[in-house]
């Protein structure tokens, strides 16, 4: 799968203390195939294998049925984004919520109307939390004990969320709502 696929931090009301996390995801429709029919979405809380995807582990149904996001190739574009807000880790009738501190990692699929499946994108991982440092306990999937040394380096520092001591917010006027990126930047090293 050759498209733009990224997971933007979750999006809650920092005014709410016991919040639910929730994700808004953008990708392109890339694939021009006639038999095109969508993209299958996977989240789990660690990444996923491509036996796990092949088996359908780890898939989110929004309406009982595949595709997760209906798409046709016609509405192909690399200009504008498609975006799409994934409220519960498991979509109803058997809701489970995105937990606080967990990271979730989501990877998309094209699906074929043959039922067909193409390579997985590549995995984009984020923490359900935009300050783990203050909100999550040590040893959290957001804030593991490698992440609490501020004098980290720089690879143990891409593996740690925004937040964290190893990779504080570099905006520190708003850090208590996240840490925006820059037109342009991907995590690590910002969150919004």
């Amino acid at each position: 799968m050759d498209n733009y696929f990224n997971v933007i931090d979750p999006l809650y009301s920092i005014n709410y203390a016991n919040y639910k996390p929730n994700y808004l995801l953008k990708y392109f429709v890339t694939n021009l195939e006639p038999q095109f029919v969508g993209y299958n979405l996977y989240i789990t809380a660690a990444t996923p294998s491509i036996a796990e995807t092949s088996t359908s582990g780890g898939l989110y149904l929004v309406n009982g049925t595949q595709p997760s996001f209906p798409q046709l190739a016609i509405q192909d574009s690399t200009t504008t984004p498609v975006i799409q807000r994934v409220q519960n880790f498991v979509p109803p009738p058997g809701i489970t919520s995105f937990q606080k501190c967990e990271v979730y990692t989501f990877t998309l699929r094209a699906l074929l109307n043959s039922g067909v499946l193409s390579n997985q994108s590549t995995p984009v991982s984020r923490c359900s939390s935009l300050q783990p440092a203050l909100e999550c306990g040590t040893d959290t999937s957001c804030n593991p004990s490698y992440c609490q040394d501020p004098a980290c380096i720089a690879s143990v520092q891409a593996t740690c969320s925004v937040g964290t001591i190893c990779n504080p917010c570099n905006y520190p006027s708003v850090a208590k709502i996240g840490c925006p990126c820059p037109s342009g930047v991907l995590p690590p090293g910002c969150n919004l």
